[in-house]
């Protein structure tokens, strides 16, 4: 029984993105476990969840020893059905560690190794398996917990990228947000220093896009900040009205709310300055009472 070998476009696999991250990950730790073994006697494997060769690193003496004795390559299919019991189809199906020797293969041409397998998973999704084989019929002590660090190394890795790009989304939809809202967002930090501005912020205090973040807000403004106040007293305030004269040397009238930002432990780590122009309020408002009165005079008729 020999692997069939096949092309990695000749087939699907479940969940793409779960498939690049495995790949991704995977490599990191692959490189890094073959670094301490003997290249010559060892290759290193990883297959999807249905026992399919996704990625081989080894010496080419070994490569070549296993792609001409047992028509193994990236490609392979190396389930039950191809090629017998194997270490591989074995930590799939139980979904745990295992280390199969000369004797112990089904399969005559696998009886010159001895393979380490253990699955990669993802919560209660089996992604795959990574596999140390040697050319040897001798046990190593120390290969089945080399490949089990490693193949819970490529989970947390993965992991962790799949927590990361949840944030980035997450973060992604809430610029959106701000920054399509009709009010003025900053932010700065317990410094003073500016960690974020909308376009209608920007616009309303005439900075520069590209050379705003990352400075002093006293270094931004020809007048003493009013929430440099919260980052002192630790107090916001709701509501209030100012008038400034921006960057441009414009005079605006706000109405502005400010809040402090704590961490979990409740220590003061920012300030959120949120803000309008007068004058838009007092557009709604106009708007509001002409309805009202159009509303009466309708109704007189």
């Amino acid at each position: 029984m020999r692997g069939t070998i096949a092309s990695l476009n000749d087939y699907n696999l479940d969940g793409i993105q779960s498939k690049n991250d495995l790949i991704e990950s995977a490599k990191v730790f692959m490189d890094y476990l073959f670094q301490f073994v003997p290249k010559k006697n060892f290759i290193v494997v990883l297959t999807d969840c249905d026992a399919k060769v996704i990625e081989v690193v080894g010496g080419n003496f070994m490569l070549k020893m296993f792609q001409k004795e047992l028509d193994f390559s990236e490609g392979s299919h190396l389930s039950k059905k191809f090629v017998g019991k194997t270490a591989i189809n074995l930590a799939l199906s139980h979904r745990k560690p295992v280390q199969l020797c000369g004797e112990e293969h089904e399969n005559e041409s696998h009886k010159e190794f001895s393979c380490y397998a253990a699955p990669i998973e993802y919560g209660d999704e089996l992604l795959g398996s990574l596999c140390i084989t040697e050319h040897s019929r001798t046990r190593n002590e120390n290969a089945l917990g080399m490949v089990i660090a490693s193949a819970k190394g490529i989970e947390n890795l993965i992991l962790n990228k799949k927590k990361a790009n949840k944030i980035a989304q997450q973060s992604q939809y809430q610029n959106a947000i701000v920054e399509n809202i009709s009010e003025g967002v900053l932010t700065i930090d317990k410094h003073g220093t500016l960690t974020y501005i909308n376009q209608k912020a920007i616009e309303t205090l005439g900075f520069e896009p590209d050379t705003c973040i990352g400075k002093n807000i006293s270094d931004l403004v020809p007048f003493k900040p009013i929430i440099l106040e919260v980052l002192e007293t630790g107090q916001g305030y709701v509501d209030r009205e100012y008038i400034l004269t921006n960057r441009k040397g414009q005079s605006v009238h706000l109405l502005k709310t400010a809040m402090p930002i704590r961490d979990h432990d409740g220590n003061l780590t920012g300030v959120i300055d949120i803000f309008r122009e007068i004058e838009y309020y007092k557009k709604i408002v106009n708007k509001l009472v002409g309805a009202r009165a159009n509303f009466v005079f309708d109704d007189l008729i």
